[in-house]
């Protein structure tokens, strides 16, 4: 199942059209139905997995993100260190996940410039909307 479909699926079971969700999220119209053939900006991928209710984990492979820091042991992914990581939260640890799935350091570096410029955008908001 593409990530297109595993949209559409959540979508038709929450009775909304793709345009809802593209309209709703402030993305481009006929965006989402891109994602059938190209890699989704960050930003908006977040956008739409939270406005579903669910992780970008899950969009982008069908598994629920059930990493729960209480048990670093049982988690899929991280394995090695365990100690370094009991005191990173459950966001920190997801973003790990997700950075991990990319054996290309070049893929690395992309995903954590996009996560920073995100990250910027965010922060930048957050203080002017503290204004």
């Amino acid at each position: 199942m593409t990530l297109y479909d595993r949209i559409k699926k959540i979508a038709d079971d929450k009775n909304m059209s793709i345009a809802y969700i593209e309209e709703s999220v402030k993305i481009s119209n006929g965006s989402i139905a891109k994602w059938k053939q190209n890699i989704p900006k960050v930003d908006n991928l977040y956008k739409v997995a939270k406005f579903l209710g669910c992780s970008v984990e899950f969009l982008m492979t069908d598994e629920p993100a059930d990493i729960n820091t209480n048990d670093l042991e049982s988690s899929y992914v991280i394995k090695e260190n365990i100690e370094d990581y009991k005191s990173l939260n459950e966001n920190e640890i997801e973003i790990l996940n997700i950075l991990k799935r990319f054996t290309d350091y070049r893929n690395q570096i992309k995903f954590i410039a996009r996560a920073e410029a995100l990250a910027e955008e965010m922060l930048t908001n957050i203080e002017e909307n503290k204004k």
